[in-house]
């Protein structure tokens, strides 16, 4: 999902580094490297046998910049095969990319929630 944000007058490395310090909270190990203005934040984190990944863009002015939360594939569409996977033996499977999907769409709403509580807004920010 990408979000614009507009008239919040941060400079991206704030930016960066604030979501950066938000998986670090959550015990992801983070990575962040800018080339030509666009910061990209990656966060992984272990947990069990599971690995997740997510990457944050950032790009844009200081005045207007954009937020891109990437954390591959939607994993929520398996969901809709359940009944069918389990008939065919693959509901193991499918329960555990529906976990993922659930831990990664929890710590999705997190993030947008501790993103527009960081940058107080002069204008809310708008869905892209």
């Amino acid at each position: 999902m990408i979000y614009e944000w507009i008239h919040r007058d941060v400079q991206l490395q704030e930016i960066a580094q604030t979501t950066a310090l938000f998986f670090q909270n959550r015990d992801f190990v983070t990575a962040t490297q800018e080339h030509d203005n666009v910061w990209i934040v990656s966060a992984a984190k272990k947990v069990e046998d599971e690995r997740y990944v997510v990457l944050v863009k950032i790009h844009g002015s200081p005045d207007d910049f954009f937020i891109e939360f990437n954390s591959g594939p939607d994993e929520r569409a398996y969901g809709m095969f359940g009944n069918l996977a389990t008939f065919l033996g693959l509901g193991l499977y499918m329960n555990r990319k529906l976990k993922k999907a659930e831990f990664l769409t929890k710590i999705e709403g997190q993030f947008w929630d501790y993103a527009d509580g960081s940058f107080p807004p002069k204008e809310h920010a708008k869905m892209t």
